[in-house]
């Protein structure tokens, strides 16, 4: 049995969640945590999910939280199966809630690039924490791919010593002992605070469990409203749109900027990482209000919605 777990809070991991738990649990090791977490000592879960809980610890954690919500609430489930499938989405909530398996086998997830090795946490959100409760956490919209700002705070966030992939031997790193509160880095550049909050807005907004609306016409349709898509809709300048993304974004300063390859598959309905769909999103939104052609204009699209490009993308 496990005598005690502890709340969780607003937007924490559940990797940040069973860290705490480890520190208040009275184990002596992080191989007792995990012998009471998990099934295996074989297990090395993903800090961006649950992994393969015991069936005493998978029960008790549900009659605290439903397993379901626990995914989709404090997991990246979000970032991942936004624009996948539907059957794909609702099977990949089902497994991450209730069948351990292999996340590369409910969705793609990119290779990590340099920028993206280690937690991210915000300055300001440290302080906030500790005067709230007594300790901070890890925030799951810190560690969003590309979110280099904590638009609560408009202030960038900062790099931590923790490793996001797994390690050979699983250790718990509790916030509250790798983080500080002592630098802080304000972001002037509005365009990539307003970058930050889209990416922020489409994680949040509520999963579509019901409609099966591919990405790919949204995105078509928002093309309709820019120079890259004739008129007569037969013809898309998907080079001049890539190399005026590059263009756009690397002068932003993101870390993983969209490939040609990324944005064109994901055009055709092959691709639908939640990074490079929001950087084609956000773009062409920007390229129409640049081109006079708003892009709040609602007259109906090809996914029959006639919701703007961005609110569209936020459906997922």
């Amino acid at each position: 049995m496990i005598a005690y777990f502890p709340a969780i809070y607003p937007d924490e991991l559940v990797y940040s969640w069973f860290c705490r738990y480890y520190v208040y649990s009275g184990c002596l090791s992080h191989k007792m945590a995990l012998q009471k977490l998990y099934c295996k000592r074989s297990d090395n879960p993903s800090k961006e999910f649950i992994g393969n809980l015991n069936l005493v610890a998978r029960e008790q954690i549900g009659r605290m939280y439903p397993l379901d919500e626990l995914v989709v609430n404090h997991t990246m489930y979000p970032q991942y199966a936004r624009f996948i499938p539907l059957e794909q989405k609702k099977t990949a909530l089902f497994r991450l809630a209730h069948d351990f398996c292999d996340i590369h086998q409910l969705f793609t997830v990119l290779p990590r690039n340099e920028g993206e090795q280690y937690l991210w946490f915000c300055p300001l959100c440290v302080k906030e924490d500790r005067e709230t409760y007594g300790e901070t956490y890890w925030h799951r919209k810190h560690q969003i791919r590309n979110m280099s700002i904590c638009t609560k705070h408009k202030c960038r966030v900062m790099e931590s010593s923790v490793p996001v992939k797994s390690e050979k031997s699983y250790t718990f790193f509790p916030a509250e002992n790798y983080v500080d509160d002592s630098k802080i880095a304000w972001e002037n550049d509005i365009e990539k605070v307003e970058y930050a909050e889209y990416l922020e807005s489409v994680f949040d907004a509520p999963m579509d469990l019901k409609n099966d609306i591919p990405i790919s016409s949204i995105l078509y349709d928002g093309m309709s409203r820019t120079k890259y898509l004739k008129l007569s809709g037969r013809s898309r300048y998907t080079k001049r749109l890539g190399d005026d993304m590059n263009k756009f974004y690397m002068n932003m300063g993101i870390c993983a900027v969209a490939s040609m390859y990324q944005i064109q598959r994901t055009l055709l309905e092959s691709g639908c990482d939640f990074s490079v769909v929001c950087q084609i999103a956000f773009f062409l939104g920007n390229e129409a209000r640049r081109t006079d052609s708003p892009i709040t204009d609602t007259r109906t699209d090809s996914s029959g919605t006639g919701q703007p490009l961005h609110e569209r993308c936020y459906a997922g």
